[in-house]
Formats: C-alpha cells, sequence, structure tokens
C-alpha cells in the first residue's frame, strides 16, 4: 500500500517538478554588523551590561556565505528557501572577558517568496522576494574569572 501510495505521488509530482524552473544560488562577499546593546545574566559569569562594536571577517574562514534554492512556479512568481553564514568578532574585548564572538555562525534560514519581470530592462531578468525564518546564533563567551 505504502509503495502504491508514493508511485501515485510521485507521478503527481514529478511532472509537476518538471515544469518548474529551479535555480540553485551560491553567494558570498562581504558583510557587516551594526553595534549592540549587551546584558548578560548567567550564574556562572554574573550579570554585565555593556556595548558593543563589532567586526564581519568575512574573508577569514569561515568565510561568509549563502546557498539558495528557488522554484519558479510560474514565469514570474517563485518560492525558495535561503540559508547564511554569517559571523561577527568584537571590535576590542571589553574589559574582564577573553572572549566574545558568533564565529561559528550567526546562521539565518528563511522560506521567501519571489517575484520577477523577465526581461524587463534590456534583457536583465530584475526580481525582489522577500520571508519569514529563524536565526540560529553560536555564541561565545569566556571571562577571565569563568575558568
Amino acid at each position: 500500500m505504502n509503495r502504491l501510495f508514493a508511485l501515485c505521488t510521485s507521478l503527481l509530482v514529478v511532472p509537476a517538478l518538471a515544469s518548474a524552473e529551479v535555480q540553485l544560488s551560491f553567494y558570498g562577499g562581504t558583510q557587516s554588523a551594526p553595534d549592540a546593546d549587551i546584558a548578560i545574566r548567567d550564574p556562572l559569569i554574573g550579570n554585565d551590561d555593556f556595548s558593543q562594536a563589532w567586526e564581519g571577517r568575512p574573508f577569514d574562514a569561515p568565510p561568509y556565505y549563502g546557498i539558495r534554492a528557488t522554484q519558479w512556479r510560474s514565469p514570474t512568481f517563485g518560492v525558495g528557501v535561503d540559508f547564511t553564514h554569517n559571523k561577527v568578532y568584537p571590535d576590542s574585548l571589553p574589559e574582564g572577558y577573553e572572549e566574545l564572538e558568533f564565529t561559528d555562525g550567526l546562521n539565518t534560514l528563511t522560506v521567501n517568496a519571489y517575484k520577477r519581470w523577465n526581461e524587463a530592462i534590456a534583457g536583465v531578468t530584475p526580481y525582489v522576494g522577500g520571508g519569514i525564518g529563524i536565526s540560529l546564533p553560536h555564541v561565545e563567551l569566556t571571562n577571565g574569572e569563568s575558568e
């Protein structure tokens, strides 16, 4: 019964995918992060509030990158998934801290919708998109007293 269901489903889905245009995009570049107010509340480290300036270092390993998959369901409308790996380092560490960074990633995963205008400007196809997603931060924080 499960095999029959899988066969019927694939017979319906495969032709739809075959007629849809699928694009894979890989990108990199430069990135930055605005200054942030930080509030630390931790029983081991204690409480602390301060403002922090950040820098991106997008070309240091691991680099800033993104991966996007878009399925154009019609000539002008598409849906997709986008994953971006960002990282930020402090411009300088606050007094008492040995490490404060997001170097293993301030990662975002979004589901998006896109509208495009095929060959609207001298053979160029502009598009716009928007979506909703989640951020998966990996924070590293060490102060001189926590060891």
